[in-house]
């Protein structure tokens, strides 16, 4: 296998929509659409869909699927063995060439330097992890006040290890021509809450791919890319990676570690109990179907910025396998092929903490 790394700097405000339909009628579906904070694999891959379609590679069978595991199969994996790309991992926030990771403390997250969230997680408040998992429901609710702790300091004294997108807000409505003029269709008129990343940070993706990939070949002059909703503009780069990049040198620490942070979803089949983890459980979208004209499907996740327990003794995985299905293999579940193939378009992408 060989690494390839995309790095996206966002030109203008982005619309990386969540779950939920969005319709500009104010008697519609939703008037409201909100972006989520972080691109998740869905968004990506629409922007590599849509550069392929752009150099006029045929990926017509992504019509006729029906379903979210058929458009898994026989979509988004197909198109995955056509041009030799093994799996997809991300995203990764970069600022500076510093790694920057989403923490999820009581539904609400932060983007905090890598070694900042070790220290504060696991030095700082060394025990708070482990009551969490392994004592009672007593030691549990102190945990909760000591996560406020937590938010506290990262307010206080880690402003400056933070990346802190804002939330930009526009009003539309629908114009509809007449003769000459426009007029405002009654009935129309909506708000979306954007996300807007500093200018000094870069959201990163790294493309796992065989050695008899063809990908690059499709990237290698392109200079920007739409990202997520609304055609909204990114510049991108794409870069020759080695395992001594930043990202990657981190994840190869797998094999040392007691917990991971997620920075990607984790979709489930069902509620998995087994599964011990500090953070969100809900539903997320997997994007917008422009083919189709409509919402893909919702699955209940473990949310980005969750921190997973993880227990290496009871299931022993190669550095390989992390790459290739993530969180999944981690957790001994990548012999299922669901799981196996929302590994490799990038969900449950993870970063070992300890």
């Amino acid at each position: 296998m060989r690494f390839v790394t995309i790095k996206l700097k966002p030109l203008e405000p982005l619309m990386l929509r969540g779950s939920g339909e969005f319709d500009p009628s104010s008697r519609g579906v939703y008037s409201y659409a909100s972006s989520v904070t972080l691109p998740r694999p869905s968004t990506i891959l629409g922007a590599l869909v849509s550069v392929l379609l752009a150099r006029g590679e045929h990926i017509v069978y992504c019509l006729n699927v029906d379903g979210w595991k058929d458009l898994l199969e026989k979509c988004y994996i197909e198109i995955f063995n056509r041009f030799g790309v093994a799996a997809i991992r991300g995203p990764y926030i970069i600022k500076y060439n510093k790694l920057f990771v989403p923490l999820m403390l009581r539904k609400k997250m932060w983007l905090l330097d890598y070694y900042q969230a070790k220290y504060l997680l696991f030095e700082a408040y060394g025990d708070v992890i482990e009551k969490f998992f392994f004592k009672n429901a007593t030691e549990v609710e102190k945990t909760v006040a000591i996560l406020r702790l937590i938010e506290g300091d990262i307010e206080k004294y880690l402003v400056k290890y933070l990346v802190k997108p804002s939330s930009i807000s526009f009003t539309g409505i629908h114009l509809k021509s007449r003769g000459v003029g426009k007029t405002v269709r009654e009935g129309y008129i909506y708000t979306a809450n954007f996300v807007s990343y500093p200018i000094d940070v870069e959201i990163a993706f790294v493309l796992v791919l065989k050695n008899s990939s063809k990908i690059l070949e499709n990237l290698s002059d392109i200079s920007a890319v739409k990202l997520g909703g609304e055609e909204r503009v990114a510049k991108i780069q794409v870069e020759h990676s080695s395992r001594d990049d930043t990202v990657l040198n981190i994840i190869q620490s797998i094999e040392e570690a007691k917990y991971a942070i997620l920075v990607s979803p984790m979709p489930l089949i069902s509620s998995m109990k087994q599964i011990k983890f500090l953070g969100e459980y809900s539903t997320i979208g997997h994007g917008f179907s422009l083919a189709k004209k409509r919402r893909k499907p919702i699955s209940p996740s473990i949310r980005e910025g969750s921190i997973i327990k993880i227990d290496l003794d009871r299931h022993k995985i190669s550095v390989e396998e992390a790459f290739l299905y993530g969180i999944y293999s981690v957790l001994g579940l990548s012999n299922d092929n669901y799981y196996k193939f929302v590994g490799r378009i990038g969900y449950g992408s993870f970063i070992p903490l300890v």
